[in-house]
C-alpha cells in the first residue's frame, strides 16, 4: 500500500469562491477555519487564504451543497 503523504508533502492548490448561488450553509467555515472566514456584514464566507491543501480543498469542495468552491488552477481535471 502507498504511504499517505504528510500535510507537507500534499501539494497546495488555488481554489475561487462564487458567493452567487451560496445558501450560507457554514459547511466551508465549520471544515476549513483557517481557510474560510464568516462576513458578518454580507453573511456569507470569505475565503482567508487561496492556496490550499489539495486534500483539504476536496473535501471542502465535495460538501459544498452550491458547488460555490472550485479549483482555480490548472492541475487535474477538476469540472
Amino acid at each position: 500500500m502507498p504511504a499517505i503523504p504528510a500535510p507537507s508533502e500534499t501539494p497546495l492548490r488555488r481554489i475561487t469562491l462564487d458567493l452567487g448561488g451560496c445558501s450560507a450553509c457554514e459547511a466551508c467555515t465549520s471544515l476549513a477555519p483557517e481557510v474560510f472566514g464568516w462576513d458578518e456584514h454580507t453573511e456569507r464566507p470569505r475565503l482567508l487564504q487561496e492556496l490550499v491543501p489539495q486534500d483539504l480543498a476536496q473535501e471542502v469542495i465535495s460538501y459544498c451543497p452550491q458547488d460555490c468552491i472550485r479549483f482555480d488552477d490548472d492541475q487535474g481535471q477538476d469540472g
